[in-house]
C-alpha cells in the first residue's frame, strides 16, 4: 500500500491531518497499521523501487510469451505453405480439372455426369 499525501491539503479535514502525520509516521503506528490491515506499508522510494522490479519482471515475461507465440505463428505458417502448395497441385492437374468445377452442372451428352459426380 502506497500512501500519497500530495493532494489532501485540499481536503475539509486537512489541518487535522496534518497534525496527525508525524504519529502516522511512527515506526509503532506503522507496525499496528501492518499488523491489523495485513498490508505493508513502505516509503515512496522503496515503492517505486519495488513497483519497477515487478514491471521489469512482467515485462521479460511477456517478451518471452511473444517470442513463443512468434516461433508457433513461423511453423503454422510453413504448414499453410505446404498445404497451400499441394492445393494449388491439385487444383492445377489436368486429370481432375479442378479450376472447371461448378457444382451440380450437366456437362455430359446424357446428362447423367455433372462436376459433383465427377469429383
Amino acid at each position: 500500500l502506497c500512501l500519497d499525501f500530495f493532494g489532501v491539503y485540499h481536503t475539509r479535514h486537512s489541518r487535522e491531518l496534518i497534525r496527525a502525520l508525524p504519529s502516522v509516521n511512527d515506526p509503532e503506528t506503522i507496525a499496528t497499521i501492518e499488523t491489523f490491515s495485513d498490508l505493508k506499508l513502505m516509503p515512496r522510494p522503496e515503492y517505486e523501487i519495488k513497483q519497477g522490479e515487478i514491471l521489469g519482471k512482467t515485462l521479460s515475461s511477456m517478451k518471452e510469451s511473444l517470442e513463443r507465440q512468434t516461433k508457433e505463428m513461423e511453423n503454422y505458417l510453413k504448414e499453410m505453405r505446404h498445404v497451400k502448395d499441394e492445393y494449388d497441385k491439385l487444383m492445377s492437374h489436368p486429370l481432375l480439372e479442378l479450376k472447371r468445377y461448378c457444382g451440380d452442372c450437366k456437362w455430359s451428352k446424357d446428362g447423367k455426369v455433372s462436376c459433383d459426380a465427377r469429383v
